[in-house]
């Protein structure tokens, strides 16, 4: 699937965000295109496992995207991407 996406190389960024959205999407990882999942503010303890799960889920996810995302940049975004501090994939793609 990875293959779909050509490697970035500051040009066509359009065309490249849209595809790295459907190779997300495809891979299973849409959950990171969205915000990090807020904490549970309630004390009861199914929210807070829900919270920890749903955390887990959302940082493993993130891992993997991110990682393949940077896969396909080249080696001059790939650090510009670093110095800027960008650690999740909804960051990288904005």
């Amino acid at each position: 699937m990875l293959s779909l996406l050509y490697t970035f190389d500051g040009r066509d960024f359009v065309e490249w965000e849209a595809t790295a959205h459907h190779v997300i999407n495809a891979t299973g990882c849409w959950m990171v295109l969205g915000n990090q999942p807020s904490p549970t503010m309630g004390h009861d303890r199914n929210e807070t496992d829900e919270f920890y799960k749903t955390h887990e889920n959302w940082d493993n996810q993130n891992a993997q995207a991110y990682g393949n995302l940077m896969l396909r940049v080249s080696p001059d975004i790939r650090n510009l991407v670093v110095k800027a501090k960008k650690e999740t994939t909804k960051d990288l793609l904005d």
